[in-house]
């Protein structure tokens, strides 16, 4: 996966296709897909996924997560999608010669780093673009055990330098720089599960690009945070106040939109 991120969605996806056999999403018109993957007609392309969005938000009307989807080989689709229209170009702003603030790059902002973690790695493609980014640090990548997308990401990573584990407290080790690109909306506890993620791994850096007011597989309706539930809507502003309150402020960019954003830890 050399130069990823020059690669063309259709290389990436004839690579994936290639490298990988995942079952019924290999039948998936790939021809068809209009506008970079920018538009989907599920129903036609991919109904085996479409039918997976349904299983998810059934469950939740019935109070009872059906965490099996991540185990679904169709799961897959969800994956490249995210990673060709969103995470790819959020790895990008690191790169970019003007993104810190107008006349230098994250990246020169970041200096040198010794570990970068990749939470809710998918298949792994971002994880090997950090690799290609931060070529001496030492790359994790996490992701389910025993799921299709941990034996594929676990693959790839043996190829390009990276690592598969569980979760954070596995690295035995502070992080540099922690990337979570629609992570943390797959758990019902946010806030929660981001003081484990800090209590494990206390990253200086954290690179978040959040989606709380979405619909996709795995994110939920409504959260809670202690004895409240907080609707969607309203999760993204909750977050980012406790994650102040966690000992981090944000770090102002040029990024396109403000998204990813960044948050460094007061030391």
């Amino acid at each position: 996966m050399n130069d990823i991120d020059k690669m063309k969605p259709a290389q990436i996806l004839n690579r994936f296709f290639e490298d990988f056999e995942i079952g019924e999403c290999d039948q998936i018109e790939i021809q068809k897909i209009r506008a970079g993957l920018g538009e989907l007609d599920d129903g036609k392309y991919a109904p085996k996924y479409n039918r997976l969005i349904k299983e998810w938000y059934s469950s939740l009307e019935k109070g009872i997560p059906n965490y099996s989807v991540y185990d679904n080989e169709a799961y897959f689709f969800d994956l490249i999608v995210c990673f060709l229209e969103y995470s790819r170009n959020y790895i990008r702003t690191i790169t970019n010669p003007k993104s810190f603030d107008g006349k230098t790059s994250l990246l020169s902002y970041f200096g040198n780093l010794d570990v970068v973690v990749d939470l809710g790695c998918g298949m792994g493609y971002t994880t090997a673009f950090l690799k290609q980014i931060f070529g001496d640090a030492k790359v994790f990548g996490t992701n389910i055990k025993q799921s299709p997308q941990y034996d594929f990401a676990q693959s790839l990573g043996q190829k390009t330098g990276f690592s598969v584990i569980e979760n954070v407290s596995c690295i035995n080790t502070s992080a540099d720089l922690i990337f979570a690109s629609e992570y943390f909306e797959h758990f019902e506890r946010p806030m929660e599960h981001l003081e484990w993620v800090i209590e494990h791994s206390k990253p200086k850096y954290l690179f978040i690009a959040n989606s709380f007011n979405t619909r996709a597989i795995g994110h939920f309706e409504e959260y809670k945070h202690g004895d409240e539930i907080i609707p969607q809507n309203k999760v993204s502003r909750r977050f980012n106040k406790h994650l102040k309150g966690l000992g981090y402020v944000q770090i102002k960019t040029k990024i396109f939109n403000g998204k990813p954003t960044l948050w460094q830890r007061i030391d």
